[in-house]
Protein backbone atom coordinates (compact mmCIF):
# COMPACT_ATOMS: atom_id res chain seq x y z
CA UNK A 1 0.00 0.00 0.00
CA UNK A 2 1.21 3.07 -0.73
CA UNK A 3 0.59 6.65 0.67
CA UNK A 4 1.40 10.02 -0.82
CA UNK A 5 3.35 12.42 1.41
CA UNK A 6 3.95 15.60 -0.64
CA UNK A 7 6.51 14.70 -3.30
CA UNK A 8 7.10 11.19 -2.15
CA UNK A 9 4.68 8.05 -1.75
CA UNK A 10 5.75 5.34 1.43
CA UNK A 11 6.22 2.09 0.39
CA UNK A 12 4.46 -0.43 3.03
CA UNK A 13 6.29 -3.60 3.84
CA UNK A 14 4.65 -5.93 2.23
CA UNK A 15 5.67 -3.81 -1.09
CA UNK A 16 9.17 -3.89 0.30
CA UNK A 17 11.84 -5.96 -2.12
CA UNK A 18 14.31 -8.50 0.48
CA UNK A 19 17.61 -8.28 -0.10
CA UNK A 20 18.73 -9.33 -3.13
CA UNK A 21 15.51 -8.94 -4.20
CA UNK A 22 13.30 -6.49 -6.54
CA UNK A 23 9.44 -5.78 -6.43
CA UNK A 24 7.25 -3.52 -8.81
CA UNK A 25 4.97 -0.46 -7.63
CA UNK A 26 3.07 2.16 -9.42
CA UNK A 27 3.85 5.96 -9.23
CA UNK A 28 1.28 8.29 -11.06
CA UNK A 29 0.69 5.04 -13.23
CA UNK A 30 3.84 4.46 -14.06
CA UNK A 31 5.49 0.90 -13.01
CA UNK A 32 8.37 1.25 -10.64
CA UNK A 33 11.46 -1.22 -10.05
CA UNK A 34 12.61 -1.25 -6.38
CA UNK A 35 15.63 -2.98 -6.07
CA UNK A 36 17.03 -4.12 -2.56
CA UNK A 37 21.15 -3.98 -3.13
CA UNK A 38 22.70 -4.63 0.17
CA UNK A 39 20.10 -3.53 2.45
CA UNK A 40 19.49 -0.14 0.01
CA UNK A 41 16.83 0.38 -1.82
CA UNK A 42 17.08 1.61 -5.63
CA UNK A 43 14.15 3.06 -7.42
CA UNK A 44 14.18 2.58 -11.50
CA UNK A 45 11.53 2.41 -14.18
CA UNK A 46 10.17 -1.19 -14.69
CA UNK A 47 10.96 -1.37 -18.51
CA UNK A 48 13.48 -2.50 -20.74
CA UNK A 49 13.98 0.10 -23.19
CA UNK A 50 14.77 -3.05 -25.95
CA UNK A 51 11.84 -5.13 -25.41
CA UNK A 52 9.61 -3.63 -22.70
CA UNK A 53 10.48 -6.63 -19.73
CA UNK A 54 9.68 -6.04 -16.90
CA UNK A 55 13.18 -5.35 -14.81
CA UNK A 56 11.88 -6.47 -11.35
CA UNK A 57 11.61 -9.83 -13.02
CA UNK A 58 15.12 -9.65 -14.37
CA UNK A 59 18.52 -11.62 -13.12
CA UNK A 60 20.41 -9.11 -10.44
CA UNK A 61 23.88 -9.04 -10.01
CA UNK A 62 25.73 -6.51 -7.54
CA UNK A 63 24.33 -3.60 -8.95
CA UNK A 64 23.22 -4.77 -12.84
CA UNK A 65 19.66 -6.12 -13.35
CA UNK A 66 20.05 -8.20 -17.11
CA UNK A 67 16.33 -7.76 -18.52
CA UNK A 68 14.95 -11.44 -18.72
CA UNK A 69 14.22 -11.15 -22.46
CA UNK A 70 16.91 -9.55 -23.86
CA UNK A 71 19.81 -9.93 -21.85
CA UNK A 72 20.62 -5.92 -21.90
CA UNK A 73 22.05 -4.52 -18.77
CA UNK A 74 21.04 -1.91 -16.54
CA UNK A 75 23.00 -0.33 -13.59
CA UNK A 76 20.65 -0.09 -10.73
CA UNK A 77 21.70 2.83 -9.17
CA UNK A 78 21.76 4.96 -12.33
CA UNK A 79 19.32 3.83 -14.49
CA UNK A 80 21.82 3.63 -17.58
CA UNK A 81 22.20 0.94 -19.93
CA UNK A 82 26.09 -1.02 -19.23
CA UNK A 83 26.86 -0.99 -22.83
CA UNK A 84 25.28 1.96 -23.79
CA UNK A 85 25.93 4.33 -20.79
CA UNK A 86 24.64 7.10 -23.09
CA UNK A 87 21.19 5.35 -22.74
CA UNK A 88 19.31 5.63 -19.62
CA UNK A 89 15.93 5.25 -17.65
CA UNK A 90 14.07 7.08 -14.89
CA UNK A 91 15.63 6.76 -11.34
CA UNK A 92 13.86 7.96 -8.52
CA UNK A 93 15.26 8.96 -5.32
CA UNK A 94 14.25 6.87 -2.38
CA UNK A 95 14.81 8.06 1.52
CA UNK A 96 14.37 6.67 4.33
CA UNK A 97 12.45 8.15 7.26
CA UNK A 98 12.66 5.88 10.50
CA UNK A 99 12.39 2.67 8.95
CA UNK A 100 10.24 3.88 6.29
CA UNK A 101 10.94 3.77 2.90
CA UNK A 102 9.86 6.88 0.70
CA UNK A 103 10.44 7.22 -3.20
CA UNK A 104 9.87 10.13 -5.30
CA UNK A 105 6.78 10.56 -7.19
CA UNK A 106 8.61 11.88 -10.01
CA UNK A 107 12.31 10.75 -11.78
CA UNK A 108 15.54 12.43 -10.50
CA UNK A 109 17.67 13.90 -13.30
CA UNK A 110 20.01 11.79 -14.71
CA UNK A 111 23.53 12.30 -13.46
CA UNK A 112 26.89 12.54 -14.97
CA UNK A 113 28.07 9.16 -14.16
Amino acid sequence: MLMTQSSFVEVRPPDQPDNGEATVITINGAAVALFNVAGRIFAISDFCVRCGASLALGVVIGTHVSCRQCTWRYDIISGRLTELPELAIDRFEVSIDDAHVLVATEPSALDSR
